[in-house]
């Protein structure tokens, strides 16, 4: 099997590139401001628990609309909510550069959060909508893959322009691209009519007519269906990982425990990370090839004793072979349940969907640092990563009782490597 990746954008789904380039626009956007976020706040002469409210508004704002995006997605269409979502945070980045006291700055954060919950929200829903379920796994994959992308280089790119501009001009390189994502949204997505035309025909092309569901049936066959609620319980506990083992305790046991320097802990961030997205190719060909209920299972198997191997971390080279396992084996669980959201949610409440598991991966963020930091002070580095190891092994035995979503007879409709 040879990969031919021009032929393979050429046949991707409707709307998908322009979508993706909107996105890693938008998440390196959010990701050039963490560098000089505390520099920023202390210009204003403001406390580190002050800089800490600010860090978080944005979250705050994020997971109070993530749900709302999903369903104004399903309700008015993505177009409009991508625009709004692309608006509200330009124009936020805009005030944020502009502050000059805490309570602005605080105000911009939280619609920094909102708009990017908005357009992530409906910009993930636009992609679904147009995924052939054989090759949803490698489409899905290659977009968390450009997602997280945008993860890695933003903090490079905001201290890089950080130093040449000064601490304001990350906040204006945001609402640039916010404004570049907007333009595109207006000339290159669909308006509502035009989606639900769009969509006609994608599903005579080969995906299953069906009898459309009201809205309320939809949601209750939505949250009484066992797939999407494991994998609203696996998004949250690997988030709570990544939050709060990862980003948080693994830096301060870096430097506590083994001696290392900054620019070393950001070696093994960026390594991991790294590892990650090189093998999210891969990931999403096992999703789609060998089912989504194998790949999930083993590899929240593998990550919870790979996270166990953590307390054998004893020198910096072991700690950075143990972030690059990590960062392999989370690969194969990035995608996967947005995957799964695919084969179940009713298309009518998929928006809804979308903004419910976001919901779950901010909660995560929120939460990781605060329960991942409760058990550091409690007890010590080691409890930390035997418990969020058994965590994660927890939720893998409950995974077994995932049945296999994937549809039957998978072929090769929307595949993107050719034979």
């Amino acid at each position: 099997m040879t990969d031919r990746t021009p032929a393979a954008w050429r046949n991707a789904p409707p709307y998908f590139i322009v979508t993706a380039v909107t996105t890693m626009m938008l998440v390196t956007g959010v990701n050039i401001l963490t560098p000089i976020l505390p520099a920023y706040g202390r210009s204003f002469g403001i406390s580190a628990t002050e800089i800490g409210v600010v860090v978080g508004a944005f979250s705050f704002g994020r997971l109070l609309f993530d749900v709302v995006g999903g369903v104004l997605a399903d309700r008015v269409g993505v177009r409009t909510v991508c625009l709004v979502g692309c608006l509200v945070t330009g124009i936020a980045s805009l005030g944020a550069g502009l502050a000059d006291s805490l309570t602005p700055l605080l105000v911009a954060r939280f619609l920094q959060g909102l708009g990017s919950a908005l357009y992530m929200s409906a910009a993930t829903t636009l992609v679904m909508a147009f995924l052939p379920r054989s090759s949803a796994g490698r489409w899905l994959s290659l977009y968390h893959g450009i997602f997280l992308t945008g993860l890695a280089v933003g903090p490079l790119v905001g201290g890089l322009v950080a130093d040449a501009f000064g601490l304001q001009a990350p906040f204006f390189a945001y609402a640039v691209m916010a404004g570049v994502g907007a333009v595109l949204t207006v000339s290159r997505l669909p308006t509502a009519a035009q989606q639900r035309e769009q969509q006609a025909v994608h599903r005579d092309q080969g995906e299953p007519d069906r009898q459309r569901l009201r809205t309320g049936e939809a949601l209750r066959r939505l949250f009484s269906n066992l797939p999407f609620l494991l994998l609203l319980l696996v998004i949250l506990v690997l988030f709570v990982m990544r939050a709060g083992m990862r980003n948080t305790t693994v830096p301060l046991f870096a430097e506590d425990v083994l001696g290392m320097g900054t620019s070393m802990i950001g070696m093994l961030i960026t390594v991991g990370a790294v590892a990650q997205i090189s093998l999210m190719w891969h990931a999403g060909h096992l999703l789609d090839r060998r089912g989504r209920r194998p790949v999930i299972v083993t590899s929240l198997f593998a990550t919870a004793a790979v996270v166990f191997l953590f307390t054998w971390a004893t020198s910096p080279w072991r700690l950075l072979a143990v972030m690059v396992l990590l960062g392999v084996f989370t690969a194969y669980l990035t995608a996967a349940p947005n995957v799964v959201l695919v084969d179940v949610a009713p298309p009518e409440v998929r928006g809804t969907a979308i903004g419910v598991q976001r919901m779950a991966t901010d909660l995560g963020q929120l939460a990781g640092p605060v329960v991942v930091g409760a058990v550091q002070d409690a007890a010590s580095y080691t409890a930390v990563f035997v418990f969020t190891g058994g965590c994660l092994a927890l939720v893998a035995l409950l995974c077994l009782l995932l049945p296999e979503t994937a549809p039957r007879g998978r072929g090769p409709e929307g595949a993107l490597t050719e034979n």
